[in-house]
C-alpha cells in the first residue's frame, strides 16, 4: 500500500481523496496502535452484549412459549402468544444504544488524534474532546435517519451525507446542526470519492464479520481511521 501523505496545514486546498490512500492510512495507524483499538472494541462489545442479554432472554422465552403452543395445538391453527419485552430489558437496551453513540464519538476522537501523529492508548479514548456534543449529534442523526427512512433510499442518503458530522463537532467545534450542514456540503462536493470509500468500508466489514465477527476487531478501527483520513484530506487538515 502507498505510504500516508505528509502533514497538510489547515486552510490549504485539499488534494483529491483516493480510496487507496485512505485505506493505507487506516492500516498503517491501526498497526501502530492496534492493542488500544482492539481493547476498546472488546470493552464496548462485552458491555453491549451484557446490556442486550435481557432482550435476548425475552425473545428466547417467547420462542419457547410459541413452540409449546404449536406442539399443544397439533396443527397450524393456534393463537400466537403476544411478544413483549420487559421494561427492564428495554431500559438496558436504551443504555446500550447510548453507549454505542459514546463509543462512536470516542473512536472518532482517537482517529483524529492519530491523524495528528499521536499514538493513542486505551485511556485516551475516554478523554475525547467535545464528547457530549458529539453524542448529542449522534442522537440527532438517529432521529433524522428515522424520518428519512420514510423516503425511498432516504435512510441511505442521510447516512452517507452525515458521515462527517461527528468529525466536524469534535475537530472543528461546530454546533450540532452546523456540523450536519457542513457534512452535507463536504460530501456533496466530493460525493463520488466518499461514496466509493463507504462502499469499500462496508465490504471490508462484511468480510470482517464472517469469521465469527473476529475480523471486526481489525475492520472497525480501520474504517474509522480511514474516514478520519478522508475528513482531514477533504478539509485540508493535518495528516501525519
Amino acid at each position: 500500500m502507498p505510504s500516508a501523505p505528509s502533514a497538510t496545514p489547515y486552510g490549504q486546498v485539499a488534494p483529491q481523496l483516493r480510496v487507496g490512500d485512505a485505506l493505507s492510512f487506516g492500516w498503517a495507524k491501526y498497526k501502530q496502535s492496534w492493542p488500544a483499538w482492539v481493547l476498546f472494541v472488546l470493552v464496548f462489545a462485552v458491555v453491549s452484549a451484557l446490556l442486550f442479554a435481557p432482550l435476548a432472554g425475552d425473545l428466547v422465552d417467547w420462542t419457547r412459549r410459541l413452540g409449546d403452543e404449536m406442539r399443544d395445538a397439533g396443527s397450524t391453527s393456534f393463537e400466537v402468544t403476544d411478544f413483549r419485552f420487559s421494561g427492564g430489558a428495554i431500559a438496558l437496551a436504551v443504555v446500550a444504544s447510548l453507549l454505542a453513540l459514546v463509543a462512536r464519538a470516542m473512536a472518532w476522537g482517537a482517529a483524529l488524534r492519530e491523524a495528528d501523529g499521536a499514538r493513542v492508548s486505551l485511556g485516551q479514548f475516554f478523554t475525547a474532546r467535545r464528547l457530549g456534543a458529539a453524542v448529542l449529534a449522534g442522537l440527532v442523526i438517529i432521529v433524522g435517519d428515522g424520518i428519512a427512512g420514510w423516503i425511498p433510499l432516504g435512510s441511505i442518503a442521510w447516512q452517507v451525507f452525515t458521515v462527517f458530522t461527528l468529525a466536524f463537532v469534535i475537530d472543528h467545534g461546530r454546533p450540532v446542526f452546523g456540523a450536519i450542514g457542513d457534512s452535507f456540503r463536504l460530501v456533496g462536493k466530493n460525493f463520488g470519492a466518499v461514496f466509493v470509500l463507504l462502499i469499500a468500508l462496508v465490504g471490508i466489514n462484511i468480510l470482517g464479520a464472517i469469521p465469527v465477527g473476529l475480523g471486526l476487531l481489525v475492520t472497525l478501527p480501520l474504517s474509522v481511521l480511514a474516514l478520519a483520513y478522508a475528513f482531514r484530506r477533504l478539509t485540508g487538515g493535518t495528516i501525519v
